[in-house]
């Protein structure tokens, strides 16, 4: 395998996903003055860190696309918890990814990069697992949706099967 660096300067990091190039992580640093947290990405093997987001609201969970140019993200910054997107080099606008009435925050990218898994919380149902396909149709599908809480859904490999948690069972 090939070597790394370390993230050695201390800070609040929440939410690591690593490269797909294994070379730089994207985490999520709250800001012990603020509160509030931004998104950046950190250089492993230099420990060099860039910060992706800027904004007053909270930016966390963030995850690599397959091909390593963009970040997804999940931010308060237009009310609900919704999914947005920046360049991962630090230049261009954020892009807008799934705005709804309900609160969301992303946990998976497939590796071939055509779905985003994500929770959403309402109140009738409160945490379900949910799809969205990447491309003309861009429509979010329910994939697990009960009176239970379902939550941190990750895809296989092969993108063939959902692996999550829940309390069904009564226990986490």
């Amino acid at each position: 395998g090939k070597a790394v660096g370390t993230v050695s300067s201390p800070a609040d990091y929440e939410h690591l996903s690593v490269s797909p190039d294994g070379e730089h992580i994207v985490t999520s640093i709250r800001d012990p003055a603020t509160g509030t947290m931004d998104v950046w990405s950190i250089e492993l093997a230099r420990g060099t860190k860039m910060r992706l987001t800027s904004d007053p609201a909270d930016d966390f969970s963030a995850l690599w696309s397959q091909d390593g140019e963009r970040v997804l993200f999940t931010s308060d910054r237009e009310g609900f918890y919704n999914l947005y997107a920046v360049a991962a080099s630090g230049g261009g606008a954020t892009e807008t990814v799934l705005k709804t009435g309900y609160d969301k925050w992303s946990t998976d990218w497939s590796a071939d990069g055509r779905v985003i898994l994500f929770n959403g919380f309402e109140a009738k149902t409160r945490y379900d697992i949910w799809a969205l396909p990447i491309g003309a149709r861009g429509q979010p599908v329910e994939i697990l949706r009960t009176p239970f809480n379902e939550m941190g859904a990750q895809l296989s490999p092969d993108g063939r099967w959902v692996a999550y948690g829940s309390d069904e069972s009564g226990r986490a």
